[in-house]
């Protein structure tokens, strides 16, 4: 029951394309990143390096969570704020998988992403003071 009712709120979220892609990168961990690795790619890495690995890695782990919090019990999932978050956690992995296939990486690709990505920080800034306010 609990498994059937958190499907259906993202069933409602997600198109059918969607939910498979959520499903395929859901299988994968996030990549363990650490400040040598920070450090190393500040002094060697481009904007198109950060593209081809956040337009991947941000879905693993957009996915994943959201997948966890599907696993909340049926009373937390059916709270306005948990459809809140997770219409957030849906709309925000939408946004990144237009740039799922393998796209070119010019400056105008490059532009969309980054504001992409300053528009899901923006909807994601507040996401523990609104589920700790219920």
């Amino acid at each position: 029951m609990r498994l059937t009712s958190a499907m259906r709120n993202l069933n409602r979220l997600l198109d059918l394309k969607s939910m498979k892609l959520l499903d395929h990168y859901s299988q994968f961990n996030p990549s363990p990143l650490t400040i040598n690795l920070f450090m190393e790619f500040g002094q060697k890495g481009s904007e198109e390096d950060s593209f081809t690995f956040l337009r991947k890695e941000i879905p693993v782990r957009l996915s994943n969570i959201m997948k966890e919090i599907n696993l909340l019990p049926s009373n937390l999932l059916q709270m306005p704020s948990t459809l809140t978050l997770q219409g957030w956690y849906a709309e925000s992995f939408s946004d990144l998988m237009v740039f799922e296939s393998g796209m070119s990486t010019d400056q105008d690709t490059l532009a969309h992403f980054c504001q992409a990505l300053k528009t899901i920080q923006e909807r994601h800034s507040n996401v523990v003071q609104f589920m700790a306010q219920g």
